[in-house]
């Protein structure tokens, strides 16, 4: 009876796992390749190669049509699959038709000669990797039928200057817009409830960025290196900021980090050379090593939690010119504390005597 058992349910794997094959792989119809699915009348664009997901031929535009017809069938054109078009280096344009839902992962990847692509209305996931390394990229609209940008989407578009990201999507994932070095404007919608790590990343063009209210968590290296970012606003809801988040953000000049704050990560704010001030929430209670390393021309800090908050004993010592301002009744405290004694003054912030 076991053996039995045993037969039936390896019999019915087998049989789900077909169901999700596809019945014809890689079929060249016209200029593009093709996974079809005879079941359901549904296809997706493939890669040339399944070994070796680069083009050889000299296709140039790519007009993706919203059906196809193979032997006598036709099949609905509703997704682009993994590495579809990877290293199609002579691809300078591509429409891609309504009835798409998702790009998939690497679909565009290292097409560094595409300048034009229209997302269509309908699709709801753009791929890890989709356009990472299109360097000739130079703008993006993104429709309102999308939800998730995965990963590394957008990498090294490095003359990506603009993109229009719709309130529709809820996530973006890390590194989406890592050294989109052109990229002057972007806006993160309201939908989004964490900015993943490294998502702006050496985006030396921005100079201001918009925070939703939504956001909760700022991870690690979220905006580090944004050389041109002037201005920033920290919501209030955000309860963590990671590891180097706006680490070499030379230009900003002062930083707010409101009360639900509770943990400054590593060189959070390290090596911003023009930061003078800096504002800490009631509620930090730890603070990661060279959290404001380097940060040479600071000259007051105020920090309101009225017990100092821990620092991760590896940090060096604040600016020897830097006076540190807090609640009157916690100087004393303060003189006392590992690290925070080390201050030039610690003195009862003004407004609180």
């Amino acid at each position: 009876m076991k053996k039995k058992l045993f037969i039936f349910f390896f019999a019915l794997a087998a049989s789900v796992e077909t169901m999700f094959a596809w019945t014809y792989e890689r079929v060249q119809i016209g200029d593009l390749y093709y996974n079809l699915d005879e079941m359901s009348e549904i296809a997706e664009v493939t890669s040339q190669n399944p070994k070796k997901p680069r083009w050889t031929t000299n296709i140039t535009v790519a007009n993706i049509p919203s059906s196809v017809t193979y032997d006598g069938v036709e099949y609905n054109v509703t997704g682009i699959g993994k590495s579809a078009f990877s290293g199609c280096n002579n691809l300078t344009s591509v429409k891609i038709p309504y009835g798409v839902s998702v790009i998939g992962k690497s679909a565009f990847q290292n097409c560094s000669n595409l300048t034009s692509v229209v997302i269509p209305n309908g699709v709801t996931t753009i791929g890890k990797l989709a356009f990472n390394e299109c360097s000739n990229l130079t703008s993006i609209v993104i429709p309102n039928s999308v939800t998730t940008i995965e990963g590394s989407a957008f990498h090294n578009c490095s003359n990506l200057t603009s993109v229009v990201i719709p309130n529709s999507v809820t996530s973006i994932g890390g590194y989406t817009f890592y050294e989109c070095s052109a990229l002057s404007s972007v806006n993160i919608p309201d939908g989004v409830t964490i900015i993943e790590k490294g998502t702006f990343s050496s985006c030396y063009g921005l100079t201001s960025i918009h925070i939703p209210d939504g956001v909760t968590s700022i991870e690690d290296f979220a905006f580090s290196f944004c050389s041109g970012l002037t201005t920033v606003n920290i919501p209030d809801g955000v309860t963590s900021i990671g590891k180097q988040a706006f680490a070499g953000c030379g230009k900003l000049t002062s930083i707010t980090i409101p009360n639900s704050v509770t943990s400054i990560g590593e060189s959070a704010f390290g090596l911003i050379t023009e930061l003078t001030s800096i504002i800490i929430g009631n509620s930090v209670k730890n603070i990661g090593a060279e959290a404001f390393d380097m940060c040479e021309k600071l000259t007051s800090m105020t920090c309101l939690s009225t017990t100092p908050p821990a620092i991760d004993a590896n940090s060096d010592k604040f600016q020897p010119n830097c006076i540190l301002y807090v609640p009157a009744s916690a100087v004393n405290a303060y003189a006392k504390a590992v690290y925070w004694k080390e201050f030039k003054e610690i003195l009862p912030i003004p407004s609180l005597q």
